[in-house]
């Protein structure tokens, strides 16, 4: 099934499929349009729109833990916020135990891919740097149905991001039962009553 699959991406946009249903939690972007949209995109495009979504799935996923407050959390996440930065997410999201250790170094593997794509002018998934950091992700392997065998450094990226992805979505109801509430340090003198 994972070969026929990843060779017949037609098969993906078939949301019916039974077989496929299972790694989408309800609520979560369409991961699969995301897929596809890279098939047809140039590598740069691949590693910048799937770094964007792991990017956007780490801040959904820190915004739905904090403290619930629309104004600072837009100030916080803002491009120029504190947390305006994938790294400064993949940091404080592992240092509150959103995500393990393993996660972590992922996360920053697949971040220093994404920032090479951004930064250079020409650069490409089969450049000698970044195969070799894509030999380092591991969690493309844990779901067989998004990484063929013997696969491409683009395809290690893509099917590690979205494994990841996957990983941190399924996590979203967990997450929310931990949601923080604004800390009542000091009491009132009526509330002393």
């Amino acid at each position: 099934m994972a070969n026929e699959l990843w060779e017949s991406p037609e098969i993906i946009a078939d949301w019916d499929d039974p077989r496929l249903k299972w790694m989408l939690p309800t609520g979560t972007v369409n991961l699969f349009q995301v897929l596809q949209r890279t098939e047809r995109e140039s590598d740069r495009g691949a590693a910048t729109q799937t770094g964007a979504f792991l990017d956007d799935t780490l801040r959904e996923i820190l915004e739905h833990f904090m403290v619930p407050d629309a104004k600072v959390l837009k100030q916080l996440f803002n491009p120029e916020g504190s947390l305006g930065t994938f790294g400064a997410r993949i940091t404080l999201a592992y240092l509150l135990g959103l995500i393990d250790r393993e996660e972590f170094d992922e996360c920053r593997t697949l971040k220093r891919i994404r920032n090479r794509f951004a930064h250079r002018v020409t650069v490409a998934f089969n450049d000698a740097d970044i195969a070799k950091w894509t030999e380092q992700l591991r969690y493309g392997t844990r779901l067989a149905l998004l990484q063929p065998p013997n696969p491409t450094p683009r395809q290690r990226f893509l099917s590690s991001t979205v494994t990841l992805a996957l990983q941190l979505h399924g996590r979203w109801d967990a997450v929310g039962k931990m949601r923080r509430e604004p800390g009542r340090w000091l009491q009132r003198a009526d509330d002393e009553r």
